[in-house]
């Protein structure tokens, strides 16, 4: 919860330079129940408040250098389309046609977190195909936490996962996988 407190607050400080609790809490809470049984807090504390704070604030800093590195304006929550059973949601940030993930942690980057920006580029490339949507070029996780980033081509990424395979026979195989599971 601490942490959607903060990405809400880089989201309003990208915004309006301003931080609004009362909101944040709502839209923290919004997010967390999507996944979570997440419960109205009865405040934010201090503590919680300069953490958070300080977490929306890097997320606003790092997000408007990589959009001045890039040229580009910076999407909040941009749309990622769903495929078949899989819905449609939302991420973190954008910047053109770069796809910017936030993570908060003390650790590096997982396999976990790489596995979601390239499902989040796939399902870019397959609504791309159906002329629903635009193909992210660029995936970005980003650490307010640590400060850091990584960023990387997706056709480089898919150059070295995908055993040779093309963009289309990717998508192919993960169609295929989503009709196996006869949803």
């Amino acid at each position: 919860m601490l942490f959607e407190l903060g990405v809400a607050a880089g989201e309003m400080l990208l915004r309006a330079d301003v931080i609004d609790w009362e909101e944040c809490k709502r839209v923290a809470l919004a997010r967390q129940r999507r996944y979570f049984d997440a419960e109205t807090p009865e405040g934010i504390s201090e503590v919680d408040r300069a953490i958070a704070e300080q977490v929306g604030r890097n997320v606003t800093e790092m997000i408007r250098g990589l959009s001045a590195e890039r040229g580009q304006t910076v999407t909040a929550a941009p749309l990622i389309t769903g495929l078949r059973w899989i819905s449609s949601g939302r991420g973190d940030f954008s910047a053109g046609q770069s796809l910017v993930e936030v993570k908060c942690t003390n650790k590096n980057f997982s396999a976990a977190d790489y596995r979601q920006i390239v499902l989040y580029w796939l399902l870019s490339y397959a609504s791309a195909l159906e002329n629903r949507g635009q193909e992210w070029s660029e995936g970005i996780l980003l650490n307010p936490r640590s400060g850091q980033y990584v960023a990387f081509g997706f056709d480089e990424m898919l150059h070295a996962i995908s055993a040779g395979r093309t963009k289309v026979e990717v998508l192919q195989v993960f169609a295929s996988m989503l009709d196996d599971q006869g949803v």
